[in-house]
């Protein structure tokens, strides 16, 4: 067992392309040629759970947050982040983080919790934009078949159509020189251009942008999304129970849900109130709170809601900030469901270590 095939199995379910434009998922530290002797799962990478994987065998952490979030212009061990990197490669432990990606992903963060206060999900809260999109390249003629047999051995195994070649151009280059008596004159260079065009799924583009890209530069190429989002893919679900729900017994929900001892919350509205349809957005999730007033929820759980959007909006839904820690805490859950569907038998193991960087008083 390879430390790839474990990552293949969590991006089947979770791919890259499907993480916000900010994050940095994938493979943090490590050879993923390297066997695999056992996978440890967390939520954050720290200097004791890269300890507690060494002691249990483990040369490989799967986490939810990103170790290298932002770059480091050096390694010298001066901070947690430093002295997690050089343990990993001190004792060979690889170090790979989905976040945004298995937030955003068909069965996520967000549908888990939902699932476990007992509603069922009905949309995508804010879909993503990962909608299809069309490839067009750009090649000299004589490079063309080329290209597209790369483009199609690509599409063959990332998924995607074969490429058409479109009608050719004709791409004009001028270089300054001088005839025989030493006037100066222009020498114009036709070279024959052709392009070839695709449709692909956003999921897909990393893979072929990178056979493209070691094509040479005489290539380039663009992609144009067809539509603006996919509502399959996205942060958040909007669910919604069978019944409605007395408001302690869906505080109660989301306590056990969660595991949160206590929850941030805006004005409860009458003491009577119920609850049926509920949006959940897993982490910081204040920025959708519209998203969720606009879905008709009559509750928004979610995190790191800001002081500010509490007050603004706490008249119109019932703002529940369960914790950061806490509504990511099933992401061990589902790493190890998506490595064991695969991998029965597989030494895989829940961090006992790590604990929320946040105490309650």
């Amino acid at each position: 067992m390879l430390i790839k095939h474990i990552i293949s199995a969590i991006e089947e379910f979770a791919p890259l392309a499907l993480q916000e434009k900010w994050d940095n998922t994938g493979l943090q530290v490590g050879d993923p040629s390297a066997e695999c002797s056992g996978v440890l799962l967390c939520l954050d990478v720290s200097e004791s759970v890269v300890a507690e994987a060494v002691e249990r065998g483990c040369n490989l952490v799967v986490s939810h947050h990103p170790l290298l979030f932002r770059g480091l212009k050096r390694i010298t061990g001066a901070t947690p982040s430093e002295r997690c990197v050089l343990a990993a490669i001190k004792y060979g432990v690889a170090i790979y983080s989905s976040h945004t990606a298995l937030d955003s992903a068909v069965g996520g963060v967000s549908n888990a919790i939902a699932q476990s206060i007992g509603a069922k999900v009905e949309r995508v809260l804010h879909p993503s934009e990962n909608g299809p999109l069309k490839l067009v390249v750009y090649t000299p003629r004589h490079l063309a078949e080329d290209v597209r047999a790369a483009i199609a051995d690509a599409a063959d195994e990332f998924g995607g159509g074969v490429p058409v070649v479109a009608a050719d151009a004709v791409k004009t280059e001028s270089t300054r020189t001088e005839d025989a008596d030493g006037v100066p004159m222009l020498e114009l260079n036709h070279t024959p251009y052709a392009s070839l065009s695709m449709t692909i799924s956003s999921e897909r583009r990393r893979e072929v942008e990178s056979v493209l890209s070691g094509m040479g530069d005489e290539i380039t190429y663009q992609f144009i999304r067809l539509s603006e989002s996919d509502s399959r893919t996205g942060l958040g679900v909007v669910a919604r129970f069978d019944k409605p729900i007395a408001l302690d017994a869906f505080m109660d929900r989301v306590k056990s849900a969660c595991g949160a001892d206590v929850l941030r919350c805006s004005e409860l509205p009458f003491p009577d109130a119920e609850v049926q349809r509920v949006a959940v957005c897993g982490g910081s999730g204040g920025e959708f709170i519209s998203d969720a007033v606009r879905a008709g929820a009559d509750a928004y759980i979610t995190a790191d809601v800001r002081y500010h959007d509490f007050a603004e909006w706490g008249d119109r839904i019932l703002i529940v900030d369960a914790g950061h820690y806490e509504t990511e805490s099933c992401t061990k859950t589902l790493f190890m469901q998506l490595i064991k569907e695969k991998f029965a038998n597989f030494a895989v193991y829940i961090s006992a270590t790590e604990k929320n960087p946040i105490n309650y008083l």
